[in-house]
């Protein structure tokens, strides 16, 4: 307390709450405390607090509660830094013992009066500027109890009634069982050796050491000059195995810590310069818990860890974690890491144990619990796609049952990406031979779609199915996804290495792999050029078939080559017989269109009539009507091609008088008749094919010219390289 005295609440009925627990206080069994005081005679504030910690030898107490206090209680006192009185020296009190050994050894007045350490009480408190009381062996003054959040608390409490005023008449005196002198009070205290030893950081630079063990003799305290003014601060480190290295540091800017060994006080073990924020200086250490030899360093806003066992004397630098957002000046004031714990780490809980954490308070009375590390190591499984990352001593690796990264498995799972599907795919099906050679896997996933669309006909043929619609319709996308991508790499691969020799192949592909076949990059366009609408190098020219603007540049004629729209030589036949050749006559049309031949798309689209035709024929069965392909074997969707190619071949553009351009009435109606048929229209959720979804593509492009192409670009139905070739 300010008044010098120590105060020792004795706290029962305590409970623990969750901070997140919406609990009346009223509803509460409240925990009350029990207050004891122990004053000295003279007043004078308190600055430092230590209790003793249990040893593990059996001549030990834990009962001992130091304290420190500010100034010099007598103006004249110019006592030597181990001025112990030569009466109190030689009684210097033993560790340990009952309390009626502690009396007739040392005649001490444990019920208070005179005592013989240093004279007389009223002389000679005020001499010493450390205190040590033994709150078992001494009776104590109860100056009153209460609940500690009631509105009886005892010592101040919130509600509570203020302590009472230390001195005559009010709190009896007693008398200290240690009382050490010194040149300026005490500005920190703390035990080391399991409390063996009681160090004392002094306001004017030393640091003092006492053995408690002597006794009955004249020994002195070894006193050493520790820092250019007080000694903020004592920390020992607990993972010693001797126990007899202890931390120091002041708080001026540009003051190391200092660490030190008691049983060689005549040097430090090292020191440690951290760079100083605000023009402040260091505010407080702590040493960790779980890593020996770790200490970690409270500067402003800071956390800075050092390892101080490395060789040559030298600490080296860990880790540097900050505490708040920056944009106020924050100190730092208090550390303490979290305790080791016995819990088992291998867990499979949501938030499991975390290690390696420190409790933080700062200036503005903020207390925060961090991380030790806010960078942890991490490394992905080149096997199975998994992610571990390690944490203090500890690795955690992602499980293989579950979740995206869940490779042991065949069963593919809904937000998977393509990677982990192909990957998913080279591990789990043995029987199909994946490599890193494109065009074979690109073989090997066409000869897998012909096999599911052949076991699909036997097995509706049968009349059973093994999996519904729906999974194979999810089936079908997957593999087709994959499909595009090994197309799209092997393309990329002749493109920067088999073509590099032919003629002219320098003026349409200059990219020299897949890191340089970014279209951003094709097109040698920043983000803000892309913003600011293209390049100023492009040709324009004026469909004649389209009535529409037409692009073109080298750059373009690049990135459209990655997408897949120019094959050699140029000729559109060959891109519209890859994808007829598969069975996709609707994208071939629609390919078509994009190009400027309408011709193309027409002829396209009957062939696709002629191959649905073909199809509806073999069936023998009429119970097939909603097998594969969204009913692309139907009668009706043979008719829809039909419809749609004669519309296109009908599709003509007229300028008006203000220079805009109009398809007929005539032809828009049925246009918008075409795109309400069953097999078409976007309001069936049952038709949600890809040959579905470019029907109703080359519908909306044609009647959309001269307004906006948005309807394309922004269709996540059509294959995204076709939506970048079309842009």
């Amino acid at each position: 307390l300010t008044s010098g005295a120590l105060a020792i609440h004795s706290i029962s009925n305590l409970h623990a709450y969750s901070i997140n627990s919406n609990i009346d206080e009223s509803d509460l069994d409240l925990p009350t405390s029990t207050v004891s005081h122990y004053a000295p005679r003279q007043q004078r504030p308190s600055s430092s607090v230590a209790w003793r910690p249990s040893a593990s030898g059996g001549n030990s107490k834990s009962g001992l509660v130091a304290i420190g206090l500010v100034g010099s209680g007598s103006p004249s006192s110019n006592t030597s830094n181990a001025s112990i009185s030569k009466a109190a020296s030689a009684r210097v009190l033993p560790v340990g013992g009952s309390a009626s050994s502690l009396a007739s050894r040392s005649s001490v007045n444990l019920g208070g009066g005179s005592t013989a350490l240093g004279g007389s009480v009223g002389a000679g408190d005020r001499d010493f500027g450390c205190l040590v009381w033994d709150i078992e062996a001494q009776s104590s003054s109860v100056s009153g109890a209460g609940t500690v959040r009631g509105k009886n608390a005892a010592a101040g409490g919130r509600g509570g009634s203020p302590p009472p005023s230390v001195g005559k008449g009010s709190v009896p005196i007693k008398s200290p069982v240690y009382r050490f002198a010194h040149n300026s009070g005490v500005e920190s205290l703390s035990w080391i050796m399991q409390g063996q030893l009681l160090a004392v950081g002094c306001q004017k630079r030393n640091v003092q050491l006492y053995d408690l063990r002597m006794s009955g003799t004249n020994a002195a305290p070894i006193s050493v000059f520790a820092h250019t003014d007080a000694v903020s601060g004592i920390v020992p480190d607990d993972c010693c195995p001797t126990k007899t290295v202890f931390a120091t540091f002041g708080r001026n800017a540009g003051e190391p810590v200092k660490i030190w060994d008691a049983r060689m006080m005549d040097s430090t073990l090292g020191e440690i310069r951290v760079p100083t924020q605000h023009g402040g200086g260091i505010s407080a250490l702590a040493w960790s818990n779980e890593r020996p030899g770790e200490l970690a360093i409270a500067v402003g806003d800071s956390i800075r860890t050092f390892y101080t066992r490395a060789p040559g004397s030298r600490a080296l630098p860990v880790n540097v974690s900050y505490v708040g957002n920056g944009d106020e000046a924050l100190t730092l004031q208090c550390l303490a890491f979290q305790p080791p714990s016995e819990r088992s780490t291998t867990t499979n809980e949501q938030l499991g144990y975390y290690p390696h954490r420190i409790l933080t308070v700062s200036s503005q009375g903020e207390v925060s619990i961090i991380p030790e590390s806010q960078v942890a190591p991490i490394a992905v499984s080149k096997r199975d796609g998994r992610i571990a990352h390690g944490l203090g001593n500890t690795v955690w690796v992602g499980a293989t049952t579950e979740g995206p990264s869940a490779m042991e498995c065949e069963t593919a799972f809904a937000n998977e990406d393509v990677s982990s599907r192909m990957m998913r795919r080279a591990i789990c099906l043995h029987d199909v031979r994946y490599s890193t050679d494109a065009r074979n896997n690109v073989t090997k996933l066409e000869e897998e779609k012909e096999q599911l669309f052949a076991q699909r006909r036997v097995q509706l043929s049968q009349g059973r199915s093994q999996i519904s619609d729906d999974d194979f319709s999810e089936t079908l996308r997957n593999l087709e996804q994959l499909l595009h991508s090994w197309r799209w790499i092997a393309l990329i691969e002749y493109l920067s290495y088999e073509q590099k020799g032919e003629e002219n192949s320098e003026e349409f592909w200059p990219a020299k792999g897949l890191i340089d076949a970014g279209v951003m990059k094709l097109l040698r366009m920043t983000s803000r050029e892309a913003a600011d609408n293209g390049s100023s190098s492009d040709n324009k020219s004026k469909s004649v078939t389209l009535f529409c603007d037409v692009y073109d540049s080298p750059p373009r004629k690049a990135a459209i080559n990655a997408c897949g729209w120019v094959k050699k030589y140029g000729v559109l036949r060959n891109l519209l017989d890859q994808c007829e050749s598969s069975g996709e006559f609707e994208r071939s049309a629609a390919l078509a269109v994009w190009h400027g031949d309408l011709g193309e798309c027409v002829a396209a689209l009957q062939r696709g009539a002629e191959d649905v035709k073909a199809l509806f024929e073999e069936r023998n069965d009429d119970d097939d009507v909603s097998e594969i392909n969204a009913g692309r074997t139907t009668e009706s969707y043979r008719e829809t091609l039909s419809l749609i190619a004669m519309c296109v071949a009908g599709f003509n553009v007229t300028t008006e008088s203000d220079g805009t351009m109009k398809t007929s009435n005539i032809w828009s109606s049925a246009c918008e008749g075409l795109l309400r048929r069953p097999d078409v229209s976007e309001t069936n959720k049952t038709n949600q094919s890809s040959g579905a979804v470019y029907l109703r593509a080359i519908l909306l492009f044609l009647q959309n010219i001269g307004t906006g192409f948005e309807c394309i670009i922004h269709n996540e139905g059509i294959l995204l390289a076709d939506r970048v070739a079309f842009a």
